[in-house]
């Protein structure tokens, strides 16, 4: 994950918001489903975008506003265009940071790391693609939240040299594999949700806290 901020954006981070839910760092092991969930018709992405002097705002995809695919692919899942604008931050800094010429292109290319291999560049080609992966990343998060909604694991375990996950619903676990195995407890939907999606240890941490820096810090009443 990367949470590189420009200069700019720290130059903001005095100027106080207020935002539906409303996070803490405690929240990032009992995230409120409405994170993540709901399309919220009253929120602007082009104004907060604004508000924010994000360089996000002018981007451009075939000739069309990135962000218009944004909230077009959160309406048609029904999930919150703010934990998305979390995630193109979270991923590629997209949001706060300008980029231009190949840079942006590959930022853009990998913009919410759905299907993105670090160590694999072949395997990544099939997921490449901007709206292919706003899309995938509003699909995949909402499927996920409901399977964990509706059947939650107790516990999930990261390998973290092999690059995969494994779900349980088992009382405990011990670690193995010369401790490459991390075991976190999973208290909600979203939480389990963004681990899924994102297998590291610190991955809700980071989330809650760019939430946080976006819409209650950055954004203006």
């Amino acid at each position: 994950m990367k949470t590189m901020l420009c200069a700019f954006a720290v130059m903001l981070l005095s100027v106080s918001a207020l935002s539906d839910p409303i996070l803490t760092m405690d929240s990032a092991n009992r995230f409120p489903d409405e994170m993540v969930c709901g399309y919220d018709q009253k929120f602007s992405t082009r104004k907060f975008l604004k508000e924010i002097y994000s360089p996000f705002i002018d981007v451009e995809i075939k000739g069309e506003k990135a962000y218009k695919i944004v909230y077009k692919y959160c309406e048609k899942y029904n999930i919150n265009q703010r934990y998305i604008l979390t995630v193109l931050q979270r991923e590629q800094s997209l949001i706060l940071c300008k980029f231009t010429g190949k840079e942006l292109k590959h930022r853009l290319d990998r913009a919410t790391g759905y299907g993105v291999s670090d160590v694999d560049a072949e395997k990544s080609k099939p997921y490449l693609g901007f709206e292919r992966q706003v899309r995938n990343a509003c699909r995949v998060s909402k499927k996920l939240w409901k399977q964990y909604k509706k059947d939650p694991p107790r516990y999930l375990l990261i390998e973290e040299k092999r690059e995969k996950k494994r779900w349980g619903k088992f009382p405990n676990f011990q670690e193995r594999m010369n401790n490459q195995v991390k075991i976190v407890q999973t208290p909600s939907a979203v939480t389990a949700m963004i681990w899924a999606y994102t297998p590291l240890e610190k991955a809700p941490e980071g989330t809650v806290a760019i939430w946080i820096m976006l819409f209650q810090r950055l954004q203006k009443n």
